[in-house]
């Protein structure tokens, strides 16, 4: 009987040292410090912000994936983009989508330096909403369509700009006397609202929108198992930070061997003790009464 009660006691003291050990455990892992930064709102203006974007004060790399650097100035969120500077105008990150506008025809229709719109098709591609539209500098007098102008004062001379949806250029043959043209993406949307040089400027500050690219489906599943997305640049892939640690895709459980893995070992060690100790109560329950069932005959 002796030997009973040395293995019981013995059997119970594992079982405290078990539970301790994953009760520490899984403190530290509610704590993942990179899954607790990338889980921050990050809002820059009216604009929120998230994977796969980052910038070097506000959001760290991990948060981001790269090439998407982003500035956050003055309440405006704005990046680079073939030596060009975009300024947000919103984001959906179910889509995962931006609008943009570009800063050179932010607050004119007659930049001082013309270039056509040029994005990175590595990371962006243009959306189904999207509607080219072009502007023409230089044109003869003659032989324009007049409803499609507005006066240019670049500061120094004033000149007479047309504009077309690119779509109808095949029809407007007189636009190839022009000296310069522009690409311009806007909304398809707003096309019939422009009028004049300020609905022009209007309808260019509603922007035009880009699908970014990356690894869009590695972060929905990483949003859908409660993970915030982000970069591991050591391994320069893809990465889920969960609030236990990082995965490779999703929350869960990671490969044999691993430090959760450790845990829901430990945690079933735990509860074949507690079958075992349960047990070894219930046969000393039974000793003890047969016991003084004995002693009370007697």
């Amino acid at each position: 009987m002796e030997l009973f009660l040395n293995s019981a006691i013995f059997v119970m003291a594992r079982m405290r040292n078990m539970m301790s050990l994953v009760s520490n455990n899984m403190f530290a892992y509610a704590n993942d410090e990179k899954y607790e930064e990338c889980n921050k709102p990050y809002q820059c203006g009216d604009v929120s912000l998230s994977y796969p974007f980052y910038d070097a004060v506000n959001r760290p790399l991990y948060c981001g994936y790269p090439g998407f650097e982003i500035q956050c100035n003055n309440a405006m969120v704005s990046f680079i983009m073939s030596s060009e500077i975009y300024h947000f105008v919103s984001m959906d990150a179910t889509s995962h989508t931006i609008s943009v506008a570009k800063q050179s025809y932010w607050d004119t229709s007659c930049p001082q330096n013309l270039f056509n719109t040029s994005i990175n098709f590595s990371l962006y591609k243009y959306t189904s909403a999207d509607q080219n539209f072009t502007l023409f500098y230089d044109c003869p007098n003659e032989g324009m369509l007049s409803e499609n102008e507005f006066s240019c004062n670049n500061g120094s001379s004033n000149s007479t700009v047309y504009y077309l949806m690119t779509k109808n250029l095949e029809s407007s043959k007189a636009f190839d006397l022009c000296q310069r043209r522009v690409l311009v993406p806007i909304l398809q949307s707003r096309y019939e609202s422009i009028t004049n040089a300020s609905s022009l400027i209007s309808a260019f500050r509603f922007g035009f929108g880009l699908e970014w690219i990356a690894e869009n489906d590695l972060c929905d599943g990483c949003r859908v198992s409660g993970g915030e997305c982000g970069y591991d640049s050591k391994t320069n892939k893809f990465t889920c930070f969960c609030p236990d640690q990082p995965y490779d895709s999703k929350c869960g459980f990671h490969s044999k061997g691993s430090i959760s893995h450790k845990v829901y070992e430990i945690a079933g060690v735990i509860l074949a003790c507690i079958t075992v100790g349960l047990g070894m109560l219930v046969v000393l329950a039974c000793y003890f009464k047969r016991r003084r069932y004995r002693k009370s005959r007697h």
